[in-house]
């Protein structure tokens, strides 16, 4: 039975790159209020999670070479965490990674992106204003976009797109602020302890790190190449043996626009946003862990929810946990050794959970709000299959955002290139590698070209560059907890790139 066929068998099938608005929100503790899961809302995102999933495997009927790859034959498809090691210098590590359900599942949320109008405008029109004048020639006005049809619309993105792909090289120098330098003078991250939101935690929580100036791979990128947000990161964020990469991507993406947008550096809870992800945007999977980021975005759009500070949840890596225990619906020791954490439970999203209305409602401690709002999002569509292809479309415009300051949430499968940088923290793409296990979220933070690489680094093959990451594995992984990944690496295994909007209301 071939992948897309046994997808239907999978018990949890009840149930790409991005702009968004921030807003400010008025910190305010809750303490005896409860969040109340809306069943409407329940059953519209179970319906909406099927769509995606038939568009991510229609996709896959058309374009069968690259479903086999990004699915490979006899991939687990079922909902939760995938088990993950990646080398460090002292040794493996193990975490946790999204199955290829959610593979399949970013994939089609992409497509059905694709169908949308208002997507489509906002890429066209920030595609049109980061283009620079001269290169634009008789593109259509921005403006003018949403009067046309749907297909219509998606047409005016494929031209601005061969503009973009034809033109790239140049575009791209007359937009760079990339440059190679001695060595790193300062260091980019501000101290751990001084971002507005941060916590010790408990014995098992999660502390944010960042290394010191010395500790940096000598020809790495954070060391040897200054790129145009490297001063704009916070700390490095270590999701543990739990599958939160969604979380933890998402926070980094605000954070990092926070400082964009005239902030200070913040800590924002991965806890609490994964806990309400679980249970706004994939209930009935609930008790298994792993969100998808086109649901998570969706969702903190239509509530207006307020993200949260590190300091009113701090996040449980949970070392101690046992297996999943079906039954039971729960992970047993998640809240040992010591973990001082807020409301802690051996339930994947942590939070005491009540059902009293027939199994119709359920109810959750209400923590404290306060952070910012994502208000709106959206995708870049895969234009790799349609009539005049452009395969690097994806990538030329996630590289277009980050030239233009706009951090990028990318989803990518995890080969075994990916667990083991090189000693500076480059990953290139091997054809010899086994087929992978699961993907997993990351935020790209820069670009820098062959010719801006250090002397000691490995250059990309396809002769363009390396996208700079900040992942969510600890300081341990790559270069200080970031990792530089090849064009060719990025090309083979990427499938949904999503960035924020510049916008503060």
């Amino acid at each position: 039975m071939d992948a897309m066929h046994r997808l239907f068998h999978v018990a949890a099938i009840t149930f790409a790159i991005t702009v968004a608005t921030l807003v400010p929100a008025e910190s305010v503790r809750a303490e005896n209020a409860t969040l109340e899961t809306d069943p409407d809302r329940t059953r519209l995102a179970e319906r909406t999670r099927r769509k995606a999933l038939n568009a991510g495997m229609r996709w896959g009927r058309r374009n069968p070479e690259r479903w086999a790859k990004l699915v490979p034959p006899n991939a687990d498809l079922s909902p939760g965490g995938v088990p993950f090691t990646f080398n460090t210098p002292d040794g493996p590590v193990q975490t946790s990674i999204d199955s290829i359900q959610q593979t399949i599942l970013g994939i089609g949320h992409r497509e059905l992106k694709m169908k949308d109008h208002d997507n489509l405008a906002r890429l066209y029109r920030d595609t049109f204003e980061m283009i620079p004048a001269e290169f634009r020639g008789d593109l259509l006005d921005p403006a003018l976009l949403l009067k046309l049809s749907r297909r219509a619309q998606l047409g005016q993105v494929r031209v601005i797109g061969e503009l973009l792909v034809r033109e790239f090289v140049s575009i791209r120098e007359a937009l760079t602020a990339t440059f190679t330098f001695g060595g790193l003078v300062v260091n980019p991250i501000d101290i751990c302890e001084q971002e507005i939101g941060w916590e010790s935690g408990g014995i098992d929580g999660e502390n944010s790190e960042r290394c010191e100036i010395g500790d940096y791979a000598v020809d790495g990128i954070m060391n040897k190449v200054d790129f145009i947000l490297k001063d704009d990161l916070t700390c490095i964020k270590n999701q543990g043996q739990r599958n939160t990469c969604v979380a933890h991507a998402v926070n980094a993406n605000v954070e990092t626009m926070i400082q964009l947008l005239g902030g200070v550096p913040e800590n924002l809870s991965e806890q609490n946003l994964f806990f309400w992800g679980e249970t706004e945007t994939d209930f009935n999977s609930r008790y298994t862990e792993g969100l998808n980021p086109d649901e998570v975005y969706d969702a903190l759009d239509a509530q207006d929810y307020q993200l949260q500070y590190e300091d009113n949840w701090n996040y449980n890596q949970s070392p101690n946990r046992s297996d999943v225990l079906n039954g039971a619906n729960q992970f047993p020791n998640s809240c040992s050794a010591g973990y001082s954490g807020e409301m802690c439970t051996d339930y994947a999203f942590q939070a005491e959970e009540q059902n009293f209305v027939f199994f119709a409602l359920y109810t959750y401690p209400a923590p404290a709000a306060g952070g910012w709002e994502v208000t709106g999002w959206t995708n870049i569509p895969d234009l790799s299959y349609y009539p005049a292809s452009q395969p690097d479309y994806q990538i030329d415009t996630a590289i277009l955002m980050l030239e233009n300051e706009y951090p990028v949430h990318i989803s990518t499968l995890t080969p075994t290139a990916f667990s083991d940088p090189d000693a500076n923290g480059y990953v290139n793409y091997d054809p010899a590698d086994a087929p992978p296990k699961g993907s997993h979220s990351i935020l790209a933070v820069g670009w820098v070209e062959n010719s801006d690489l250090p002397a000691g680094a490995p250059l990309d093959p396809d002769g363009r560059g390396y996208f700079v990451i900040k992942n969510s594995w600890g300081t341990d992984y790559a270069d200080c907890g970031f990792g530089y990944l090849s064009h060719e690496f990025v090309r083979q295994w990427a499938y949904a790139f999503r960035y924020l909007d510049k916008v503060l209301l």
